[in-house]
């Protein structure tokens, strides 16, 4: 659990003495649940170089060279990457928003009493943690992916939101009361359409390939973020 709380935490902390908001976190741990994954982390594009700047000369973060990123995570390639101090990951990786329309990251507010986390989060997370972390909406995330998609044409993003629309179990009527932008539900609808055709015959699942059965499928929508 630490293992993310921690670094989070200590982040959020240097870039906001050094007048940085971080805008919202996310981590690809849908399709890979037991590997370490990066933390990716997004600021305005005209406080990346003093996000960078602050974590370059904190004494609790260091530079690593630029990696080789799987395909999932091409568009990362030259972005800066740092570490905790005497650590070797997660890695931490700075994104900008620049051309990118800002998410609506969850408020400590959005965490009621009746909300939902899965178990593979909490395994990370404590309540605590997530509460005061800047997690984009599940719309907003959406919204973010399509315009990456559309402006890049890297098939890496519609493989995130197909994981999205498979582990949340969204449906055509989410898109319509969720996805302001035609285009955006349009596109995610054309996704919803092939949630059988990913979950496979020997899967054992009744929902989604993610989903086994309807009372998990219900679970989800407690998931803070989960509607505008």
């Amino acid at each position: 659990m630490d293992m993310y709380a921690k670094p989070l935490r200590t982040l959020v902390k240097v870039l906001k003495n050094a007048g940085v908001d971080c805008e919202y976190f996310f981590a690809n741990a849908v399709e890979k649940l037991t590997q370490v994954e990066d933390i990716e982390v997004c600021v305005s594009s005209s406080k990346l170089s003093s996000a960078e700047q602050a974590l370059d000369s904190s004494p609790l973060f260091q530079r690593v060279p630029p990696s080789s990123p799987d395909t999932h995570a091409e568009y990362t390639r030259e972005c800066p990457r740092f570490v905790e101090k005497y650590a070797d990951e997660p890695q931490i990786v700075l994104l900008s928003d620049e051309e990118i329309e800002k998410p609506d990251a969850l408020g400590r507010e959005d965490h009621g009493r009746d909300v939902y986390y899965s178990l593979e989060i909490l395994d990370y997370l404590t309540v605590e943690d997530i509460t005061q972390t800047p997690i984009p909406t599940l719309p907003s995330l959406l919204c973010y992916l399509c315009l990456l998609s559309f402006s890049s044409g890297d098939p890496v993003h519609r493989t995130r939101m197909e994981q999205l629309v498979d582990g949340m179990n969204i449906d055509k009527e989410w898109c319509k009361e969720n996805l302001p932008d035609h285009l955006h539900a349009q596109y995610v609808m054309n996704l919803v359409d092939g949630k059988r055709d990913r979950m496979g015959d020997s899967s054992g699942n009744f929902v989604t390939r993610y989903i086994a059965a309807q009372q998990m499928a219900e679970s989800v929508t407690r998931i803070p973020g989960y509607r505008i």
